[in-house]
């Protein structure tokens, strides 16, 4: 058997075995997670898929953040109270943007600093692919909205006794 066909029939037996063990739904998920990250078949695990992101998001993290605050500091003179100053600020634009609102959509997104900076600045920051990385990001951790949120949206709408049972029951399962 060729090298090609052996490889496409581990690929369906890997497929079987998810869809068997975990349902349609995990290898929906798993499938995506694959090709967002480009992850090969031989690692198995949807937590060690996540874990390995993880850690390549901390360490491009990290080396970008090092190199800004050396190029602060070796050519503009920055020095500690400056450059903590910056990092507290880069650090709370970053958290800024992965804060979601009560309906589950980010406040300000990557791709909205680079248009500013290309309107703004000139500065090219590669606004598609931060589009892309923002969408990606969207998708992956889901769509979540606070219940208080939906319980106004029922009440607004005239149906106060089903915000109420849902607010009841989620007291009832915390």
């Amino acid at each position: 058997m060729k090298k090609e066909e052996r490889l496409r029939r581990e690929g369906m037996a890997y497929a079987l075995r998810v869809a068997k063990e975990k349902g349609i739904e995990a290898l929906e998920s798993d499938m995506k997670a694959r090709g967002i990250l480009e992850l090969p078949l031989a690692m198995k695990s949807y937590d060690g898929m996540r874990e390995l992101y993880n850690m390549l998001a901390m360490r491009i993290v990290s080396t970008i953040k090092t190199t800004t605050l050396w190029t602060l500091y070796d050519k503009y003179g920055w020095r500690k109270k400056r450059i903590g100053d910056f990092e507290k600020e880069l650090n709370r634009v970053c958290a800024d943007c992965l804060e979601l609102d009560r309906f589950g959509g980010s406040y300000v997104r990557v791709s909205d600093y680079a248009a500013e900076l290309k309107e703004t600045c000139d500065v090219d920051l590669n606004f598609e692919i931060l589009s892309q990385i923002d969408e990606e990001n969207t998708k992956a951790r889901g769509q979540y909205i606070s219940v208080e949120a939906v319980a106004e949206i029922l009440r607004n709408a005239g149906l106060g006794e089903v915000a109420d049972e849902i607010i009841r029951k989620v007291e009832e399962n915390r």
